[in-house]
């Protein structure tokens, strides 16, 4: 199991990878989840944790299950 300090990394990574795969800006998917541009920014920074019903409006966006958020690679 991972900690807090463990998961945020993992998770920022990977919204960065899938966003960037998805050709999207940070306000282009900020404006698709109906989140601040600010948010998404200490999402991929490891700053803060998003809610769960953020994690699962991003990946519907980015065509991915919420599971993929947390696959270390």
């Amino acid at each position: 199991m991972f900690t807090r300090e463990e998961i945020l990394p993992i998770f920022a990574a990977n919204l960065k990878h899938y966003r960037n795969l998805a050709q999207l800006s940070q306000a282009a998917l900020a404006g698709k989840v109906d989140i601040d541009e600010r948010q998404i920014r200490r999402f991929e920074a490891a700053e803060q944790a998003p809610t769960i019903v953020h994690a699962y409006r991003m990946a519907q966006v980015l065509n991915i299950k919420v599971d993929d958020f947390f696959t270390k690679r």
